[in-house]
């Protein structure tokens, strides 16, 4: 008897070549399979957008964003030292990278839980280069 070289994922003994040949027995492995993935998908968490959102913080040196016309992106970014004061947590220090600069205002990447966006407005006195 031949044997189709196909791969086959863990637990299934036959291809789909041999269930379509009609062999006795082959069709209840690839459901057993299929049962115990719908299986093990039910009994998973899914995690939605709002999944962290008991972390979330406000940032009390946050600025408002300024208009997109006064924006200059900085090419490379800029590595700096940003003043951040969290809602609940206070003041921290963060290693960063300065993203673009309004007038007197930068934007710098933020890259944690407490905060939803990737990045802030901070006030260039919050701010130091590296």
């Amino acid at each position: 008897m031949r044997r189709c070289r196909r791969e086959r994922a863990p637990g299934v003994e036959a291809c789909e070549c041999a269930i379509a040949s009609g062999r006795p027995g082959v069709g209840r492995t690839v459901v057993r399979v299929e049962e115990d993935l719908t299986a093990f998908l039910r009994t998973q968490q899914v995690l939605g957008a709002d999944v962290h959102i008991h972390h979330h913080q406000l940032i009390r040196n946050a600025r408002p964003i300024p208009p997109a016309r006064h924006q200059v992106a900085a090419k490379p970014p800029i590595e700096v030292t940003a003043w951040i004061v969290w809602g609940r947590d206070g003041l921290e220090l963060v290693d960063t990278t300065a993203q673009a600069w309004a007038g007197r205002d930068v934007l710098v990447a933020v890259r944690d839980v407490r905060w939803p966006v990737l990045g802030v407005w901070l006030a260039s006195q919050d701010v130091r280069r590296r």
